[in-house]
């Protein structure tokens, strides 16, 4: 996450490498924000994303921006949305210049939301190296106190080599599970299928158990992703019957 606000004090680290890195947050031509919402919460929070896409280049940068939405997930944990089909909407960006597409899923996509779920992915698509990052955050939130404001967090779009391949295994952490939905700290698991083959999008399966500190299995189960599919499993943990923090560990393979 990076923070929203500046502070007046900042204490500055450095890492020096034998040879050059990538930079911290590398411009590419095909990524994905892997989650934006124009959604309700729970306890009626409202959910909103902003973009910016910051054009490093000396020339117009053309970016193509295909929503994903997110489908539901059934009793057998499949989310069979097809979005191989959506059509991308067209944006500019000048020479050296950032744009700002605030509610993007609102304002750019509309509200799409076909599988009744206003919520989803955007694969990211420029002519030239781009740099992306989201801010979901809620729009009407109030301090303890009552004043207004706004919380959120912002995530970076992901490139290829970021993401979760055939074969990977991967591990989130912290999971963790509130005892109810109005206190406490629970963990959402937000999923998007990119998988292709030859180019043509496939659906995917994704093996995912939860596992606690001391390393015994909490449980486990497969999620089958449609084509370019989105979706998320709310209070993973406590899909699983337990309220306490766990690793969670998942490999993905192609489906059928």
């Amino acid at each position: 996450m990076r923070p929203e606000a500046l502070v007046k004090r900042l204490i500055a680290a450095a890492l020096v490498f034998s040879s050059a890195p990538l930079l911290a947050d590398s411009p590419a031509t095909r990524q994905w924000v892997r989650a934006v919402a124009k959604a309700g919460g729970l306890n009626g929070e409202a959910f909103v994303s902003s973009l910016r896409i910051v054009n490093p280049n000396g020339a117009t940068a053309n970016v193509s921006l295909t929503f994903l939405p997110q489908s539901p997930i059934d009793g057998i944990f499949t989310a069979q949305g097809d979005n191989s089909s959506r059509t991308p909407v067209t944006v500019s960006v000048g020479a050296n210049k950032t744009l700002a597409l605030e509610d993007v899923v609102g304002s750019t996509f509309g509200g799409a939301a076909p599988f009744g779920i206003p919520a989803g992915a955007i694969q990211v698509d420029s002519d030239v190296p781009v740099s992306v990052l989201s801010r979901t955050f809620v729009a009407n939130a109030k301090s303890a106190t009552g004043v207004p404001g706004t919380y959120g967090f912002s995530i970076p779009a992901q490139i290829e080599t970021q993401a979760v391949a055939l074969g990977d295994t991967a591990y989130i952490p912290y999971i963790s599970s509130a005892p109810g939905t109005g206190s406490g700290f629970r963990s959402n698991f937000i999923m998007a299928n990119v998988g292709r083959v030859s180019g043509v999008p496939v659906a995917s399966v994704l093996h995912v158990k939860l596992v606690r500190g001391d390393g015994s299995a909490v449980g486990e189960r497969d999620y089958t992703l449609g084509k370019l599919s989105a979706a998320q499993q709310t209070n993973i943990a406590a899909s699983f019957g337990v309220g306490v923090w766990a690793t969670l560990e998942f490999v993905a393979w192609a489906g059928s």
